[in-house]
């Protein structure tokens, strides 16, 4: 479209029509310029429809003034709408005057439209005042939808009071579900009471799906558990052993399933449980037949009768035969007629046995049996004592007395109960040294021994003895011995005189051979005379020649 101010179109100025002077032959004006209404080079361009004279200049198409309702250098720039009188400055574009319902420098902000009044200050837009609902400087921000009567102040939205539901300056902030009543506190969005099932200051935390009864309001405990579930949040799952729920603190179960104990009821009854025991220790309330303790763990004894025993003391109900003792531990004696009482082992005792429990034999020494209360018995050959405990000393010939084991002594013995030997030299005797007769080699009360020449022994009261040859009885009924005369031939002389009876050794002569034969003899002499020679000589048997 072109200003019908002018009248010629750019098509008319074509091939150099619109110089004002001529044009080259590249069809540019020469310096005369472009007729009025045109510019550049080629004055083929038309000046701005804003230049309130139809003149611009050729290089950059400036003009002025400009016609009303324009601006800019080229006055190509309308002025905004909301000019008072559609004018502005043609520099800048700005007004003096806004109409009532625009603002800024250039007048081209609409004022908000909620404006009460429609109109706003030309600064800053605000409006003056805002309508009902609206606030800020240009009333285009909604007041929070929670202010009661939709009222809230035009600077800063802030609302007096809030309606139920909502919090905060500009009530634009609704209360948690969780509040009871659905009221919170205007300033902070807190609330009490919670509903069930929500905790915090504003109730807006859900408490666990694991509560029951809800929770504490500002920590979120629960107040109780659903089953099976602890903690504070009930976040934790009671023990499998647990039979229903447990303790919230804790875990600990309330009670356990059958067979089972422990603070969670993690371990399992002893196998010696029948059926249960107890939550704390584990118990038993009473046990498998063989077996006892607190927690049957312990095996009855093998011998009680049928493997029952006292659930406490683990003591034998009863015993298989043969047997006795709390536990029946203890074998009935070998000397027992038949079984014991379980009690104390006492019985009947077979013969030969004695005691209570027939627990000790009859000794050796008694006859056959003895008595079963003391083991007092007749004795045998031979022993002594009241229950024949003791055998006669090997020094008694024969028995002995059977109070007190005196007897008669053998020989080489003495002592009431004939246990001290005598002294070697003692047959019989009545103290180690007080002899009645001698041993062999012995003679007298006090047993001296014979001559070491006695041929054999000696008598056993004079000690006189036949002595060994080379000897003989000097003084006949002596106990000494003395040696031949030694000039006896071989040594030899008659065993009571001492005569030599088999002669002297030659140059000897006389009974005892202890004469010298005369030197005039010159061999030997007569050894003896005839008794009826009164000479007292001997005469040589071979003389010395002269």
């Amino acid at each position: 479209m072109y200003n019908s101010k002018h009248s010629l179109g750019r098509c008319d100025c074509h091939y150099c029509k619109c110089c004002a002077g001529t044009c080259n032959p590249w069809s540019a004006c020469d310096d005369l310029g472009c007729i009025a209404g045109y510019t550049n080079r080629w004055c083929i361009a038309r000046c701005s429809e804003g230049c309130a004279d139809i003149s611009c200049t050729r290089f950059g198409a400036e003009c002025s003034p400009c016609l009303a309702g324009y601006w800019g250098d080229t006055c190509d720039k309308n002025c905004s709408q909301g000019c008072l009188s559609e004018t502005c400055n043609q520099s800048n574009g700005s007004c003096s005057t806004c109409k009532a319902d625009y603002w800024g420098d250039s007048c081209d902000k609409p004022c908000s439209l909620d404006c009460s009044s429609g109109s706003c200050d030309k600064d800053n837009g605000s409006c003056l005042p805002c309508t009902a609902g609206y606030w800020g400087k240009k009333c285009d921000k909604t007041c929070g939808e929670g202010c009661f009567s939709v009222m809230c102040s035009q600077s800063d939205g802030y609302c007096l009071i809030c309606k139920d539901g909502y919090w905060g300056n500009r009530c634009d902030q609704q209360c948690s579900v969780g509040c009871s009543l659905g009221i919170c506190a205007k300033n902070y969005g807190t609330c009490s009471p919670c509903r069930d099932g929500y905790w915090a200051g504003s109730c807006g935390q859900l408490c666990s799906d694991k509560c029951s009864g809800g929770c504490v309001k500002h920590n979120g405990t629960c107040n109780a558990c659903i089953e099976k579930y602890w903690g504070n949040i009930c976040g934790r799952q009671c023990s499998l052993g647990c039979s229903g729920n447990c303790r919230q603190s804790d875990g600990s179960c309330y009670q356990c399933d059958t067979g089972l104990w422990g603070n969670t009821c993690e371990h399992n009854c002893s196998a010696g449980c029948l059926d249960a025991c107890s939550q704390e220790l584990g118990h038993c309330v009473s046990c498998v037949t063989g077996f006892w303790g607190d927690n049957c763990n312990n095996s009855c004894e093998k011998v009680c009768k049928d493997k029952a025993c006292d659930k406490d003391s683990g003591h034998c109900d009863n015993c298989y035969d043969g047997h006795w003792g709390n536990r029946c531990e203890y074998e009935c004696n070998a000397g027992c007629n038949g079984t014991c009482d379980k009690s104390n082992g006492y019985c009947t005792c077979e013969d030969g046995y004695w005691e209570n429990r027939c627990e000790n034999k009859c000794n050796e020494g008694c006859y056959e049996t003895c008595n079963t209360t003391n083991g007092y018995c007749t004795c045998k050959y031979g022993y002594w004592g009241s229950s024949c405990e003791n055998e006669c000393n090997a020094g008694c010939n024969g028995t002995c007395d059977k109070s007190n084991g005196y007897c008669n002594c053998e020989d080489g013995y003495f002592g009431d109960t004939c246990t001290f030997n005598c002294s070697l030299e003692c047959k019989a005797c009545t103290s180690l040294h007080d002899c009645t007769s001698c041993t062999d080699g012995y003679w007298g009360k006090t047993c001296t021994a014979c001559d070491a020449y006695c041929e054999d022994t000696c008598d056993k009261d004079t000690g006189v003895c036949k002595c060994t040859n080379g000897y003989f009885n000097a003084k006949k009924n002596t106990t000494i011995c003395t040696a031949c005369p030694s000039n006896c031939h071989n040594q030899t002389c008659h065993p009571d005189s001492g005569v030599c009876n088999q002669g002297c050794v030659d140059g000897y002569w006389g009974d005892d051979c202890n004469s010298t034969c005369s030197e005039k003899c010159t061999v030997a002499c007569v050894q003896k005379m005839d008794i009826a020679y009164s000479v007292q000589i001997h005469p040589c048997m071979v003389f010395l020649a002269i």
